[in-house]
């Protein structure tokens, strides 16, 4: 009788684990939110509302020569003069530091119109908020960018001679 119920239980099919469902949490709804409103303030050339969520120390970072900063000014003239025609964030993700600041990162997809012709972006970007009394101001960017500047690994399928 023992042998028959080892025997039984082992042909009672595993449990398969339930299917994650990815939900939004509470802090990728809220700079999800504030990211939308800077990359729609860009593309509307709204200098006033853009420089409403930039701290005064913001700057950007980036893997290109020379290693400096852009400083706030060269950044905001820079991305307003570009003709953003749309953008999609995707694959953000958001974690607190402190009560008065969150780090925050995701892929940034843009469409650009150079000089007539769209040209489609991908930035892996990492963003830094900070609180100041109630408002969040975005205080440093960095932006890498995807896809042109980087190789993917050559796939060799076998020939079967080898």
């Amino acid at each position: 009788m023992v042998v028959a119920l080892c025997v039984g239980q082992g042909q009672i099919a595993p449990e398969r684990p339930a299917k994650r469902i990815v939900t939004r949490t509470r802090l990728v709804a809220i700079f999800s939110d504030l990211e939308d409103q800077l990359l729609k303030g860009l593309q509307e050339k709204n200098q006033k509302a853009v420089k409403a969520l930039l701290g005064e120390e913001f700057q950007v970072w980036t893997p290109t020569p020379p290693g400096d900063p852009v400083p706030l000014e060269d950044w905001q003239k820079q991305s307003l003069a570009e003709d953003l025609k749309s953008f999609h964030v995707r694959q953000m993700a958001a974690r607190p530091v402190d009560d008065n600041a969150v780090l925050v990162h995701f892929v940034l997809s843009k469409t650009v119109d150079l000089r007539g012709k769209a040209s489609v972006r991908d930035y892996f970007i990492v963003d830094l908020w900070q609180k100041n009394d109630e408002n969040w101001q975005l205080c440093d960017r960095y932006a890498s960018p995807l896809g042109a500047g980087v190789s993917k690994p050559a796939m060799v399928r076998p020939s079967g001679k080898n």
